[in-house]
């Protein structure tokens, strides 16, 4: 499985829109306002990799034993959050290129 995601992604146009690289709920923080923060890996390219990145997160990561019952009790919190935001993205076709 994993071979046949990173095949797809290879065949992905490159796209010229601003891509996070490591989506996740660890970098984003939930407030009055929200933020997506550790914008290291940040890359110009096809945001289609950022959602299948972060989808494949959501069906097989957990997080690290050590990770406090607070944060674990947040990220299941806001699970519903990250779940619509990337359904509203797919939806809203912004697929392919990315330009647009």
């Amino acid at each position: 499985m994993k071979q046949e995601i990173m095949d797809y992604l290879k065949s992905l146009p490159d796209g010229t829109r601003l891509c996070h690289g490591d989506f996740h709920p660890e970098n984003v923080m939930i407030g009055e306002r929200n933020w997506v923060i550790d914008w290291m890996t940040g890359m110009i390219g096809n945001p289609a990799g950022d959602v299948a990145r972060t989808l494949l997160l959501f069906r097989f990561g957990t997080l690290p034993d050590e990770a406090s019952s607070s944060i674990k009790d947040e990220v299941t919190k806001n699970n519903g959050f990250f779940r619509r935001t990337l359904q509203n993205f797919i939806c809203s076709g912004r697929r392919g290129s990315g330009a647009g």
